[in-house]
Parts: C-alpha cells; structure tokens; sequence
C-alpha cells in the first residue's frame, strides 16, 4: 500500500448537500476542536465548506486547524477568505491579525487587520493588545502603550494585557511600575499552570530575620541564571535560604554564594517559614536599574569538568590564539525565539577574524549548523552534561559572543566578557538604546538597526573583535 502524504491539512471525505446539518455539522466540529480532535474538527469544517464555499465561520475555524497542524500558509489564505466572505467579520480580521503578526514582512498586514477588528467592534479589548504587540515590536512604545491602556480600560482584569505591559515598562527601565505589573504573569495562558501553591505563606517583603525561606526557579535557565543573584540578598537580610532549581543547574549553584540548602525540583523539601517565585525578588526587594546586585563574579566554574579529554586540552592548553565561545541561537519553542536566532552562516564576517580559536557553546538541534564548519570550530557545547560543563569551559575562554541565550546569562554571571547579539527590540533585560548592561558589567551589547538586520551586527562585531585582538586593547569588554 501507499503512504499518504502528511499535507497539514484534514482528508476530506466527500460531503452530501442534501444530508447535511449546518448547524449539527458546526456544532461537533466545535466539540471536536474544544476536545484537541483538531483532524477530526477539520474534517467536518471541511464538509460545511463543500456546501457553502464562502461560510465565515467555517472558513476561519478550518484556517485556524490548518495552521495548528503546521501549514500556516494555508491556513492564512482561509482566514483571509474567512474576512473577504464578511467583511464585517471582526473575529476573522482579529485571528489573522495575530497569525501575521510574528511574520516576518507582513506587520503591516497586523496592523492593518487589527486595525479593522477595532473599528467593526470599538469593544474588543483584545484586538488592542495585539496592536500594542506589534507596534512594540516596531519600537513605537508610546502607542503601545496606549493600546495596552485602552485594552485595560475595557477589560481591567487580561492578564495577557497586564503581562506585556509590564514586559514594556521593564524594557524602557520603568522598573517599579514593571515588577508590580509582572506580578500578573501567573494568570497568563501561557504561565496559569506553573504557579506553586505551599501550605505556607508567599513572602512579601517582610524582615527575614530567623526564618527560612524557599526560593523556587521559575521559567527558563537564563531567567534562574539571572535572578539566582539575589540568594546573598536574602542571607544579609537575615533568612536561612533554600533554593529548588532545575536538574542541569544544581551542580553549578553549589558553587553559588548565600544558598544555604539547594533542592532540585520533584525532591522532598524541608521545613520552611515563606517561600517566593525567583522572579518576583526584583519586586520585593525594590530594585531599581540603578541598584541592581552587580557584584560579579555571582557564580563559579567548577574547578573539573566531564568533558571529553580533547576537547579539555583543547580548552585549557595555552596557546597565542585568543580562545572565543560562539552560540548562535536559543531554543527555538515560540515565534518570540525566531527574533532571537542568528543562523550561524551570519558569522562568517567573525569566522574568518585571524588568530582566534572559536568554541560552540550551543547545546540543541540546530548543531547541524556546524557542520560546514568543522575546521573551524569546536563543538564543546554538544558534550557538556550540565550548566557546570559549561561554565567550566566558559572560564577558560577569553570571550564570549553570543545570541540572547542562558549562557548570555551564564557569561556574564562568571564576569567573562560577553558579547550580546541583540534583535531589533530586545528582551526587557536588555533595556534600549545602550551598549552596556546593569545587569553584566562585563557585558557589551550589540543591536538590530532594523528588525532582521543581522548582517551589520555581525559585521560590527566583526570589526571589533579585530580591535580587541590589538595588543593595545586587552579587554573586550
């Protein structure tokens, strides 16, 4: 027998005109669709469409399965035939509106049908959240967060709404109205899930004095890395600090000033007075760009390692090259992390610098990138067992260039001096229009001119590593 071939789109069993129930029909699509049947929910949209071509509401539902099941092309096209079907169809203009908005090229488009969505419904307080997205991403701040604003005067309690405001006054260094607003994370689609709930209470800025306090990380690795600086805070304030973090962690934050008990999440924890989410320590100990805990070095490398023996000599053996680690891209899960990844053929401008030894620190399954690069670069980040593999190497480079990434973070946490490649509108972090972060006084911070723009990035920091590797400069930070 044949295979068929996986098109992203439902079969589609021929439908009778005479035997079919509309509304029936819709109504078990929609079941089917609510239950994550999504092939079977398409299907019967599909059915619908064979008797009424141009039916809005089927139309928009099948775009919206076909490009869950991956062909967003398609499913673009019966979204916008959805809008052409009813113009006056706001939800429709709405869903495409968000579809394009991570798209590269077709902003505009979003704009526009969000736009739409606005005037046919004056009402729909979501429509203006996408809008403050895109135009935020267009580095339009202001208008953003008049989008932001109006959606909350419609609906005070989207969390969604709440949660990229806060991202917002983060980004432009409004720090007290952020952490406050970054409170409302818990309740975003996204997040709603991963808020703990103990017995005991959530610290909320009290003295510590004789109490024990559990820290739990939350997130990502770069996000524990980053904010696992304020564990001395806590012991000066006069808490006894527990730490639960992830697995690939654990080994390193042994190494980490002001943790008392470290626990990596799933084990058996201890008796405790309060506990807190890492992130919001920013929030209740007040901080402000200007008194962020830079103290750097805040982690240590270990002093052995589980890397291959080559790859050890290679890294640690002396030699009149300057030794840089590379990573080239993040973890790819959402569009967010698209803006974030370099391709690695961007380097080339920075490969071909001469008298540099380059190591990959990337971990993950764009590796095969090296490939075409093997002469010129080692792979030690495919070989590191945990985040204290590669703070180890780290520690025994001269410089690290690197995408948006945990060993961002990690770098910059050792006091290596890090070079950060950054997108057009960065992470809230990073803040704007500066070369330097609070967070990382070793840190140098390379932009987008425009949305995309890796190409003079790379050919900037290029030219700069050619000048760091002068006799005259010796730190490039």
């Amino acid at each position: 027998m044949g295979k068929t071939k996986k098109t992203g789109k439902p079969p589609r069993p021929k439908a009778s005109p005479a035997a079919l129930n509309l509304n029936a029909t819709l109504g078990a699509a929609s079941q089917h669709y609510g239950a994550g049947r999504l092939r079977q929910a398409g299907i019967l949209y599909d059915q619908v469409l064979q008797v009424k071509p141009n039916h809005p509401d089927a139309l928009l539902n099948l775009g919206i399965i076909v490009h869950q099941l991956g062909n967003t092309t398609a499913g673009i096209q019966l979204m916008a035939q959805a809008t052409l079907a009813d113009p006056g169809f706001s939800e429709a203009h709405y869903t495409l509106a968000r579809v394009l908005e991570d798209i590269e090229g077709r902003e505009q488009e979003a704009i526009a049908g969000y736009r739409r969505a606005i005037t046919l419904k004056p009402t729909y307080a979501e429509a203006y959240t996408g809008l403050g997205y895109v135009l935020e991403q267009q580095a339009r701040f202001t208008d953003a967060l008049e989008c932001y604003g109006q959606a909350l005067r419609l609906n005070p309690n989207c969390a969604q709404t709440h949660f990229n405001r806060a991202w917002l006054w983060l980004l432009t260094g409004q720090f007290k109205l952020g952490w406050a607003e970054y409170e409302w994370r818990w309740l975003t689609p996204s997040m709603s899930g991963g808020r703990r709930s103990f017995p005991q209470p959530v610290w909320n800025g009290s003295s510590l004095t004789g109490k024990t306090i559990l820290v739990h990380a939350e997130q990502g690795f770069g996000d524990t890395l980053q904010f696992i600086r304020y564990a001395p805070s806590l012991r000066v304030g006069g808490a006894r600090v527990i730490v639960e973090c992830f697995a690939p962690l654990k080994r390193l934050f042994a190494l980490c000033e002001g943790i008392d008990e470290l626990l990596v999440q799933g084990e058996s924890l201890p008796d405790f007075d309060v506990h807190a989410p890492l992130m919001s320590l920013p929030r209740l100990l007040d901080t402000e760009p200007a008194t962020i805990p830079d103290r750097i070095p805040y982690l240590q490398a270990p002093q052995t390692c589980h890397l291959p023996p080559g790859l050890q000599a290679a890294l640690g053996t002396p030699t009149p090259a300057r030794k840089v680690g590379l990573v080239w891209s993040p973890k790819l899960q959402v569009p967010m992390d698209y803006k974030r990844y370099c391709p690695l053929v961007h380097f080339e401008p920075v490969l071909g610098v001469p008298g540099v030894s380059f190591f990959s620190l990337y971990k993950g399954e764009r590796v095969q990138e090296l490939a075409s690069y093997q002469e010129r670069v080692f792979d030690v980040g495919s070989h590191c067992t945990d985040f204290a593999d590669t703070a180890w190497a780290i520690a025994q480079l001269d410089l690290v260039i690197t995408v948006d990434t945990a060993v961002a973070h990690l770098a910059g946490a050792l006091g290596k001096p890090t070079w950060v490649l950054l997108p057009f509108v960065p992470d809230w972090r990073w803040l704007l229009e500066r070369e330097d972060s609070p967070w990382y006084p070793t840190a140098r911070l390379f932009r987008q001119p425009y949305r995309g723009a890796w190409a003079p990035v790379l050919e900037q920091v290029a030219a700069s590593l050619r000048q760091y590797l002068l006799p005259s400069t010796p730190d490039p930070a």
